[in-house]
């Protein structure tokens, strides 16, 4: 982490196509905070210093973090495009098909999966036929051929007998090699002690026999669950004080309050209702701000965490219009 320190002369960047962190935010419409988070969990950037420790970043710095801004708004993962380079981030952007508002959402891409083992193997291919939402990234049958193969995903599914003597540091490798958020290990039979150990270690745990639609279900629930996880960090680590603009208007809300789904749940029109209270009270906590002189900065962190809870319900709701295929 860190790049090299750059000469007092050119503290500034001024005429060295070397920019200022405040630059770059306001060039990328990203927090500085966030940029820093993601320096530091990911290591997608290694920016120059000043010797007073000020970041100075390239021009292909912030084409990388206005491609990555634009891919989030599609729902991607930091997590699976924070170390991408750029050409590679322009082509998951041609990818994506319809522009916004064609859709009730964005356009998403499938969830990736890895599969370490021939059982859910066979599975999550039947599952990734029956589910567009899934997308089988790497079919392996042992560690070594995922280390081997330098593939990336979301989520990864182990068989327990793939993960060698010690399960637990196999997880952790297996997890380390994909980059993936969410990790599960299907199993036939297992010590409670190894169920707990692998469980602690952030496996999902489930046993045989499991169904194709089943294993799609669980796949889906727990990237869902990492993505608004990994989202909550972001805004706590970037000490965020942004106001989050509305992925949905009040007409698309008041639809899909009413819409039916092929899912067997009413969760699109139960999330609906959910976004319409949070912009209500939203917008009092804004209006409170110039009636109460008093107390504007409680009002105001009202306001903005309330934005802020509504965005991760959003994300939700776009997850499940992308799973359900429904369009507004």
């Amino acid at each position: 982490m860190g790049g090299r320190a750059v000469s007092t002369s050119v503290e500034d960047g001024v005429g060295t196509g070397l920019y200022r962190m405040g630059a770059v935010a306001s060039l990328t419409g990203l927090p500085a905070g966030t940029i820093r988070a993601w320096e530091r969990r990911y290591g997608m950037l290694n920016p120059e210093r000043t010797d007073g420790g000020f970041r100075l970043y390239t021009e292909d710095d912030i084409k990388r973090l206005s491609l990555i801004q634009r891919l989030r708004a599609f729902g991607e993962p930091i997590s699976a495009i924070a170390n991408l380079e750029i050409d590679d981030l322009n082509e998951r952007l041609r990818r994506h098909s319809g522009a916004v508002g064609e859709r009730a959402t964005p356009a998403k891409e499938p969830v990736g999966v890895i599969t370490v083992g021939l059982g859910v193997t066979a599975a999550m291919e039947i599952a990734a036929l029956r589910n567009d939402a899934l997308s089988v990234r790497l079919s392996s049958r042992s560690l070594g051929e995922l280390a081997e193969s330098h593939q990336s995903a979301e989520a990864i599914i182990f068989e327990k007998s793939a993960l060698g003597a010690d399960p637990v540091e196999g997880l952790r490798e297996g997890i380390r090699e994909s980059g993936a958020n969410t990790a599960l290990v299907v199993y036939d039979f297992a010590r409670s002690t190894e169920v707990q150990a692998l469980r602690a270690a952030g496996a999902r745990m489930l046993r045989y026999p499991i169904s194709p639609e089943e294993l799609a279900r669980v796949v889906l629930d727990q990237t869902m669950l990492s993505r608004v996880q990994e989202m909550r960090r972001e805004i706590a680590e970037s000490g965020s004080t942004e106001n989050y603009d509305r992925l949905y208007e009040d007409e698309a809300l008041v639809k899909l309050q009413n819409v039916s789904s092929s899912i067997d749940c009413e969760c699109p029109n139960h999330l609906s209702a959910i976004i319409r209270q949070l912009n209500a009270f939203e917008r009092y906590s804004n209006e409170c701000l110039s009636v109460d002189e008093d107390q504007q900065e409680l009002h105001a962190t009202l306001a903005r965490t309330t934005g802020q809870a509504r965005r991760l319900v959003e994300e939700m709701l776009a997850y499940v219009c992308h799973v359900d295929n429904i369009v507004i």
